[in-house]
């Protein structure tokens, strides 16, 4: 039996837009924290999953980036400084 997000996973991987339209929905309703206090700061997560997470930049020009596809579950990612990519 196929969880909620193998499923999703497995029938919605190979089109982009709704992948990336899923995961956005996903990530909104599993209570997903970011915290960011800073000037030109970015994350990049389109069509990634992430579950029970939390994000913390404190500092300028910083840049997360999580690929599409990607599936992550209490990660915690903290970034204190500047320029760090």
């Amino acid at each position: 039996m196929l969880t909620v997000k193998q499923y999703i996973k497995h029938n919605y991987i190979n089109n982009t837009s709704l992948w990336q339209l899923v995961a956005l929905y996903y990530n909104f309703i599993n209570f997903n924290r970011k915290k960011i206090r800073g000037i030109n700061n970015k994350i990049q997560r389109a069509g990634a999953l992430l579950h029970n997470g939390s994000i913390t930049i404190a500092g300028d020009n910083n840049t997360i980036i999580i690929n599409s596809g990607a599936s992550l579950s209490n990660v915690r990612i903290f970034i204190r400084g500047f320029d760090h990519k």
